[in-house]
């Protein structure tokens, strides 16, 4: 069944009927904790797509990688460490999944490390996720940009290469690869959104006008512009019979209803730091007043949309 043509045979169910309602969960490192191409899915959905009764929760991790390795004395968080407890509490319809930035920890391609990345990925996250039940949609990892970090670039045999010293050739020689496994991964039940490729292609079509046009002024994290765009290229791959509404919707959106888009904005973060709390802290939950107040704000949001 090819079922992740439309994003409505995940979530559509009647609206008004909150126990059916279908939860998407995203994880990811701090890109998706950042949270911005989850807002603006969010919002569309809220918009455009009245009759899905959804519930999207972000629970990305600022420094989180499936490898479990680090360029660092410091471990770098791995997200197969709480993902038991996540898929437990949460019991995701739908998991979305974005890893590979941290990964690769910033040096040069590597076998053993790109094994762990796969390992971790496939025989991890992926494969607890569907034995959950819950659907997988891999994203794959947001491009490095060189061009506004030039400075803190690096060559292969460089000492000391990580997060602030980045190998030159980072995006092109590891992410690139990572990217391409990833692709690879498409099937009838898992859906795969490049992206990596189409945020390359959205700067370097710009970059023929302005030479150090970027979205990721530190090189790793997108601005609201480069979430923006990665949410366009996701709502496309599952609404593809409404390009042009997504399109008209995106690059309004922040300036036509901006209080209204706020408001959006504020449940999904309300929303992720209670349950981002929850699967790191097995002695927590999500406070009842924490879903009150997402409750009002949801029917805020509906009314107003």
């Amino acid at each position: 069944m090819r079922w992740f043509f439309s994003l409505a045979l995940i979530f559509l169910t009647s609206v008004g009927h909150a126990a059916d309602r279908k939860r998407v969960v995203f994880v990811g490192d701090s890109i998706t904790q950042a949270a911005g191409y989850v807002y603006f899915i969010d919002a569309y959905l809220f918009a455009k797509q009245p009759n899905l009764e959804f519930e999207l929760i972000n629970i990305g991790l600022s420094s989180e990688t499936v490898c479990g390795l680090s360029e660092n004395p410091q471990p770098r968080p791995n997200v197969n460490n709480r993902l038991a407890r996540a898929l437990e509490l949460l019991k995701p319809d739908t998991v979305s999944i974005c890893y590979g930035m941290n990964d690769g920890i910033y040096q040069p391609y590597d076998v053993k490390r790109f094994e762990a990345y796969r390992k971790g990925l496939m025989e991890g996250v992926v494969d607890r996720c569907e034995k959950a039940g819950s659907k997988v949609v891999l994203l794959t990892p947001f491009p490095f940009d060189p061009v506004p970090v030039a400075q803190k670039l690096v060559k292969k045999d460089a000492q000391n290469i990580g997060y602030g010293r980045f190998y030159e050739k980072y995006d092109d020689e590891v992410l690139q690869k990572y990217a391409d496994y990833i692709l690879s991964q498409q099937s009838d039940s898992r859906k795969v959104v490049d992206i990596h490729k189409a945020l390359k292609d959205y700067v370097a079509e710009r970059r023929k006008m302005k030479p150090d046009y970027t979205v990721a002024g530190d090189g790793v994290h997108p601005n609201f512009e480069g979430h923006r765009e990665a949410a366009r290229v996701i709502l496309k791959s599952f609404f593809p019979n409404d390009v042009e509404g997504i399109d008209s919707f995106l690059n309004t959106v922040e300036k036509d209803r901006k209080d209204w888009f706020k408001l959006v904005q504020k449940r999904s973060k309300l929303m992720a730091d209670a349950w981002r709390n929850v699967t790191m802290n097995p002695k927590s939950e999500v406070p009842a007043e924490v879903m009150k107040q997402a409750a009002a704000l949801e029917k805020e949001i509906r009314a107003q949309k």
